[in-house]
């Protein structure tokens, strides 16, 4: 007979949720930390593929959604999360020496595509 069967059931079905609660933590920090990854290697492409100035990155703020926290039993507890999307921005020096700015586009995907069209209307 081991501690565990010595536990009342209550005591272990609040031990089973805990690691289960844990676990569901463990993974949104590992998926949060995989995206942001990402985000900075995309960043990298873009910048290398840009070179004629420094790419600006700025959240736009669009929605927010419900973001699952915990699930106890069957009930789920959830918040408020703003859920957001950058704003990619190239800059150049123009042919009369001034800073300039260019909208890129939202995805770091589409902004790749993007560069060589918009060098090419800025030269």
């Amino acid at each position: 007979m081991s501690y565990w069967d010595l536990l009342p059931p209550e005591m272990q079905v609040y031990v089973l949720r805990l690691r289960d609660n844990q676990a569901l933590i463990e993974h949104r920090e590992s998926v949060k930390s995989r995206n942001l990854c990402d985000e900075i290697y995309a960043y990298g492409l873009l910048r290398d593929k840009w070179r004629i100035g420094h790419i600006e990155v700025k959240p736009k703020f669009s929605y927010k959604k419900l973001a699952p926290l915990c699930n106890v039993g069957d009930y789920v507890c959830c918040e408020w999360v703003d859920c957001f999307y950058p704003r990619l921005f190239g800059h150049y020096v123009d042919s009369n020496g001034e800073k300039q700015r260019i909208f890129s586009d939202y995805f770091y995907a589409s902004a790749m595509y993007l560069c060589d069209l918009l060098k090419s209307i800025i030269e």
